[in-house]
């Protein structure tokens, strides 16, 4: 097993207390090499992530994390989480959440910049499938409660996907705190989007009916994995 982080925590000038930063280093890093680990030993995927940078979140209900490029992506944490010292007890969920990004970062090396919304539900998927797995198998959440085992009807949801007019035009940037998400990645449906879900059922249903790994999907295109 190799123990050294190929991510590394970048604190931005001026953001950061010295106290704080300390902290967050010392609760974040073992999440990181965890995700990391996880990627590489259980599932065959080395993360091209090498940049990780912390944030506040803001805005009401922020995403935990957001991935930026090929080799970066975010965390975000509430100023509450900092002050009462509660990333701790956070471990599972950042170190699920980083899995998650890293799966954005590794699929931008095979389709950079592709902004088409079938590429970003795939990729979605993906991500999802690969956290809930993190949460699964190390932390031993049962599938149930995870998008392991959603009840979504997938064949319907993948036809009103393809019968949508926005299918056909590009995702403009989003974040959250739009003041018009797009209906299929920000809309909240069973506390996932819906584009998340069809991803998810997509890619679950690859590995556990056609026997493909998820290794082997992050190079598959879009158009082979969001398919019936």
């Amino acid at each position: 097993m190799n123990d050294s982080v190929r991510a590394s925590l970048d604190f931005q000038p001026g953001y950061w207390t010295n106290s704080v930063r300390r902290y967050m280093a010392n609760e974040l890093r073992p999440a990181i090499k965890l995700a990391e680990q996880y990627l590489e030993n259980s599932l065959g995927i080395e993360s091209t992530a090498t940049r990780v940078l912390p944030y506040l979140g803001n805005y009401k209900e922020p995403a935990r994390g957001g991935s930026i490029s090929l080799t970066t992506f975010d965390l975000y944490f509430r100023s509450s989480e900092l002050k009462y010292k509660k990333l701790g007890s956070l471990f599972p969920e950042i170190t699920s959440v980083c899995a998650h990004e890293m799966v954005h970062c590794t699929r931008e090396k095979y389709f950079p910049q592709d902004y088409s919304l079938i590429e970003i539900i795939a990729s979605e998927g993906l991500a999802h499938v690969v956290q809930a797995s993190v949460e699964h198998d190390v932390f031993k959440i049962p599938k149930e409660h995870t998008i392991l085992e959603d009840n979504i009807d997938g064949e319907d949801v993948l036809n009103n996907l393809y019968s949508d007019p926005l299918f056909y035009d590009p995702v403009p940037y989003q974040t959250p705190k739009n003041q018009s998400p797009h209906p299929w990645l920000y809309e909240k449906n069973n506390n996932y989007s819906w584009g998340a879900r069809l991803g998810a059922w997509c890619v679950n249903k690859m590995t556990n009916e056609q026997g493909y790994e998820l290794n082997s999907l992050l190079a598959m295109s879009a158009e082979d994995i969001i398919t019936l």
